[in-house]
C-alpha cells in the first residue's frame, strides 16, 4: 500500500498530497503550519475518511485578546498574551487513527518563561479527553502529556525559555502505540553551532486514546476555562506564552529509530570511539578509500562503516554491495551529492553556491531511490519540510520570488538527508498586491527550477536554457551538436531567428561557415521555453499573467522576437513548439534519440532528453569525476558505456552508479 503524506504550500492554496513508499510515516490526519495566521483564525488541513484533503479552521475564542498572530516571517504564531485558536470538532479526523496501529502527535515549539508565579500550567495544545501537551512549573519548567488518567513528563527545568539563545525551537513528539505504549520525545533544542538532539524523555503505559464520538474539541494556545481544564484541575492554568511552529497528527506508532532519524535535522559532525582491536589489513584500506570517494568524508579505518565494509569484503561480498553502505551515510548527500548538483546548477559551473532548489531536488530525487529521468521530467521540486526542521517554506516568498528558504536551511546546518521532501513544481504571480499560486503544468524537473531559469534565462535570447541543458545533462557543449544541415534533407535552418544576421560583416559566408550549424539545433528547441522569462527575481509564465509585459500577444517572451531588423526574413516565435533538428547522421549516434520529434513546452523538451542514450553516459561521466576526482579519457570509453548500462539497467537510480564507479578498478585500482 502506498501512503500519502501532505506536503506544506503555506499560500492561501491548497496542499496536496504525494505519493510516497512505505518508508515514509503514515498518513498526517491534521496539519496546521501556522504560516498564515491571522488575528482571528489559523488554517490547516485534514485528512477526511475518504482521503481527500479539506480545511480545518482554527478560530480565535472571543473571549481573548486579539493577539497571538505570526510576529514575523519564520512560520510560528507567538502568543504573549492571553489567547487561543479553536475548533469544536476534530473527532473525524482523529476517529481514523482507531483502526491504526498508533497515533503521533508532533509540534515544533519555543517556550517562554511564565512572568506569573502563580501560575502552574500553560497549555500548549489540547483535545480534551485524547491528548493535551502543557507546560508545568511547580519544580522548575518541564513539559507535561496527560493521557486519559495517564501522564508522561520531562525532567525539570528542560525548558530553556528566554536564556542565553533567547527562546529555542524545540521538538515534540508523542508517539503511542496500539498496545498503549506511549513515549515523549523532546529534542535538545536549536542554539547556534550546536547540535539539535531528539531524547526520549518518559513513557508509561496508557490506554491508547480513542476519538470515540465525533466531537473532540482542538484548541492551541488555550485560555484556562471550565471546558478545557486539565485533569487536576486545583492547578491555576493559562495561556501559552511563545511561538508554536506547527502541529500535526499522524497515524501510525513510530519507534526511537523513526524519531531518531527524522527528527535530528542537524548535519553533525561524527564523533568516532578508537577502536583498539580494528582490523588494518588491505580490506579496511579498501574499505576507508571506496568510503571516502562516495562521501566525500576523509575518516579512519576503524570507523564502524568502514569496519562493517571490510569484513564483508573479505568474505568475498561484491563489492559494490558493499558500497551502498556509504549511499546512506549522511556525507554521501551534504557533501557528494550536493557538490555534484551544485556544479550542474549555474552557468559559472562551480560548487561554491547557495544551497537552492536545483540542488536540494537532485539530492532528494537520488535520496528516495526515485529514477534520475525525473532531473529532466520531474513535477516536483524538494524543500525543507517543516514538519522536520523549524523553518518557514512560505511557497511564494521564500521559494518562487528568493532564496530564502534554501538559504535558512543552509543556516541551520540542516541535514540534507533528512529534511527534504517533495512538492509539486508551482509558479507564481502578483497582481493588484494579491499573490497568487499555482502548479507548473509545463514542469521539466531541474530544467524548471528556479535556479535553472535564473540562470539561464535571464536576459539573452532564450538559447542558452537549450545550451545548457545539453551541456549539463548530456555532456555536448553546444558546438559538439552543431549541424549546418548540409548533405541532410532532415536537418533545416528555417527556425534560425530574426535576430541573426545572415551576412555578418557584409559576408554571407561568415554566417554558412561560423553560425548556422550552432543555431541550426539550438534555435530548433529554443521554443521550448518561448513562455517563460525571468523578471523580479521570480520566474514568469506567461499562460498564468498573459497580460505581463514581459510576453506579446501570443504569450512568448518578448526578447525571443527582438533584433529583428536583423534579418526580417528569418524565423518569428509564435507560440512554445520546438524543431528536433539535431538528428544528422552525427548527432544520431552521439545523441541516441530514442524517437526525435517535434514537440511543445519544456516538458516534452526534457523527456526527449532524458531518453537519450547521451543522457546516461553523461551521468556516468558526470559520477566518475565525482568520486574518481578526475574526467574519465578516451580509453576508458567502453567502462563508461558500461556504467551508462549500469543505470539503465538499475532503473536509474543514481546511487547504484555511484557505488559501482566508486569500487572500480577504473577509479582506485586493484
Amino acid at each position: 500500500m502506498r501512503k500519502l503524506i501532505w506536503l506544506t504550500l503555506l499560500i492561501s492554496g491548497p496542499l496536496f498530497a504525494v505519493e510516497l513508499d512505505d518508508s515514509d510515516r503514515g498518513d498526517t490526519v491534521l496539519y496546521f503550519p501556522f504560516n498564515d495566521a491571522t488575528l482571528d483564525q489559523a488554517v490547516g488541513k485534514g485528512l477526511n475518511s475518504n482521503g481527500q484533503q479539506e480545511n480545518v479552521v482554527l478560530e480565535r475564542d472571543q473571549d481573548s485578546q486579539k493577539t497571538g498572530v505570526r510576529a514575523d516571517d519564520n512560520g510560528h504564531i507567538h502568543f504573549d498574551t492571553e489567547n487561543s485558536f479553536r475548533n469544536s470538532n476534530v473527532g473525524p479526523y482523529l476517529k481514523q487513527c482507531d483502526n491504526s496501529d498508533g497515533v503521533t502527535f508532533e509540534t515544533w515549539v519555543a517556550p517562554e518563561h511564565t512572568k506569573d508565579s502563580t501560575t502552574k500550567n500553560d497549555i500548549i495544545v489540547n483535545f480534551p479527553g485524547y491528548l493535551t501537551l502543557y507546560q508545568h512549573y511547580d519544580n522548575g519548567p518541564l513539559y507535561k502529556v496527560t493521557i486519559g488518567n495517564e501522564t508522561l513528563e520531562t525532567d525539570p527545568n528542560v525548558l530553556k525559555g528566554n536564556g542565553e539563545y533567547g527562546s529555542r525551537p524545540q521538538k515534540v513528539v508523542v508517539s503511542i502505540r496500539k498496545d498503549g505504549l506511549a513515549k515523549l520525545y523532546v529534542s535538545s533544542g536549536v542554539e547556534p553551532n550546536k547540535e539539535n538532539v531528539i531524547i526520549l524523555r518518559d513513557q508509561a503505559n496508557v490506554s491508547m486514546p480513542k476519538a470515540g464520538s465525533n466531537s473532540i474539541r482542538m484548541t492551541v494556545g488555550n485560555i484556562y476555562a471550565p471546558n478545557y481544564r486539565l485533569e487536576d484541575t486545583s492547578e491555576n492554568s493559562r495561556t501559552f506564552a511563545g511561538k508554536i511552529y506547527n502541529v500535526a497528527v499522524s497515524c501510525g506508532y513510530q519507534d526511537d529509530e523513526e524519531v531518531t532519524k527524522v527528527y535530528g535535522f542537524k548535519n553533525k559532525i561524527e564523533k568516532v570511539s578508537i577502536n583498539p582491536n580494528a582490523r588494518t589489513d588491505a580490506y579496511a584500506e579498501k574499505a576507508a578509500t571506496i568510503y571516502r570517494r562516495i562521501a566525500s568524508v576523509k575518516v579512519p579505518v576503524d570507523h564502524p562503516v568502514v569496519q562493517e565494509m571490510a569484513n564483508r569484503l573479505a568474505q568475498g561480498e561484491d563489492a559494490a554491495q558493499v558500497a551502498k553502505l556509504v549511499t546512506e551515510e549522511k556525507g554521501f548527500y551534504n557533501v557528494t551529492l550536493r557538490d555534484f548538483a551544485a556544479e550542474l546548477s549555474n552557468r559559472e559551473e562551480t560548487i561554491n553556491v547557495p544551497l537552492n532548489d536545483f540542488i536540494a531536488t537532485l539530492i532528494g530525487i537520488v535520496k528516495d531511490d526515485r529514477s534520475a529521468k525525473l532531473f529532466l521530467t520531474g513535477t516536483e521540486i524538494y524543500y525543507g519540510d517543516s514538519k522536520k526542521v523549524p523553518l518557514s517554506a512560505e511557497v511564494y516568498d521564500d521559494i518562487i520570488n528568493s532564496n530564502k528558504h534554501y538559504e535558512q536551511l543552509d543556516e541551520l546546518n540542516a541535514d540534507l538527508s533528512v529534511v527534504l521532501s517533495p512538492m509539486p513544481q508551482q509558479i507564481g504571480k502578483k497582481s493588484d498586491g494579491v499573490e497568487t499560486v499555482s502548479r507548473n503544468t509545463d514542469a521539466a524537473g531541474l530544467l524548471t527550477t528556479r535556479a535553472f531559469i535564473s540562470a539561464h534565462h535571464i536576459a539573452g535570447t532564450g538559447r542558452r536554457p537549450v545550451e545548457f541543458a545539453f551541456r549539463e545533462f548530456l555532456c555536448l557543449p553546444i558546438d559538439q551538436i552543431a549541424d549546418s544541415g548540409k548533405g541532410d534533407a532532415h536537418v533545416l535552418d528555417n527556425r534560425i531567428g530574426r535576430d541573426i544576421d545572415r551576412a555578418p560583416g557584409g559576408e554571407a559566408s561568415k554566417f554558412e561557415n561560423n553560425c548556422k550549424a550552432c543555431h541550426v539545433p539550438m534555435d530548433g528547441f529554443r521554443g521550448a521555453f518561448a513562455y517563460y522569462s525571468w523578471v523580479d527575481s521570480r520566474i514568469n509564465y506567461s499562460l498564468m499573467e498573459p497580460e505581463n509585459e514581459e510576453f506579446d500577444s501570443n504569450g512568448v517572451a518578448t526578447k525571443f522576437n527582438e533584433n529583428s531588423d536583423m534579418y526580417p526574413g528569418g524565423y518569428v516565435t509564435i507560440d512554445n513548439s520546438f524543431k528536433n533538428y539535431a538528428i544528422g547522421k552525427k548527432n544520431m549516434a552521439q545523441i541516441g534519440w530514442d524517437n526525435p520529434s517535434s514537440g511543445v513546452g519544456v516538458k516534452d523538451f526534457g523527456r526527449q532528453l532524458a531518453n537519450t542514450e547521451a543522457f546516461p553516459r553523461c551521468m556516468a561521466k558526470r559520477v566518475y569525476k565525482s568520486v574518481c576526482k578526475r574526467e574519465p579519457v578516451a580509453a576508458e570509453d567502453d567502462f563508461i558505456e558500461k556504467m551508462a548500462d549500469v543505470l539503465k539497467n538499475e532503473q536509474y537510480n543514481l546511487k547504484r552508479l555511484f557505488e559501482n564507479i566508486a569500487v572500480s578498478k577504473e577509479c582506485i585500482g586493484g
